[in-house]
């Protein structure tokens, strides 16, 4: 029979000295959601202005979506944030001025991007998040980040940096959850035929 998996919910604590710390540049987002990086190819033109925006646009959290971590004991376990946990940890981040909290790939801080955008998706079909191209659940955080750093720039056109990903410090609350339900079916199967026998 197949393990149960592990899967615990982040949450904040009342005070609010838990939460998001920095906003992670990275190759491979936990959260598997690419961004979109806005450049003079796919902005509108206004009179004269033609150089880039250099602006990336992407979701910084999304509701429930399993995201896969490795204990110190190297066992796997998945970590998940909820809509209301997401909503005070996109807050808590602009009530505490971290616009400018930037790292690359989680290892060293950077200067030259400051968060300019952030919203909540409320509406799956019609926000400025399906407009750009994104498929995403309502609750997602989205974040438009204004990128000054000509390297940082370089390496998101390159492609060698591809989404955000967010760092920061949080309770866990285990979440008993089957791996799917075939194994439930399995066990109430088993349970009937022991109790037959």
């Amino acid at each position: 029979m197949e393990p149960q998996k592990k899967v615990v919910k982040c949450v904040i604590d009342e005070e609010g000295r838990l939460g998001i710390t920095a906003i992670g540049l990275v190759s491979a987002p936990a959260i598997e959601e690419n961004w979109i990086a806005l450049n003079a190819v796919n902005e509108v033109k206004l009179a004269e202005v033609n150089t880039e925006r250099k602006m990336l646009y992407g979701a910084a959290l999304i509701p429930n979506k399993e995201i896969l971590r490795i204990d110190a004991n190297l066992n796997e376990y998945y970590i998940v944030f909820d809509e209301a946990t997401i909503y005070q940890c996109a807050h808590l981040f602009l009530k505490k001025n971290l616009q400018h909290a930037h790292t690359i790939e989680h290892e060293f801080a950077i200067t030259g991007c400051t968060v300019v955008e952030s919203w909540i998706i409320e509406d799956s079909n019609s926000d400025k998040a399906a407009a750009m191209g994104f498929s995403l659940p309502k609750g997602t955080w989205m974040l438009g980040v204004k990128v000054d750093d000509e390297q940082v720039w370089n390496d998101v056109k390159a492609g060698t940096i591809k989404g955000f990903s967010i760092e920061g410090m949080f309770n866990e609350v285990e979440v008993k959850m089957a791996s799917n339900v075939e194994t439930l079916f399995l066990k109430e199967l088993e349970a009937l035929l022991t109790s037959l026998s």
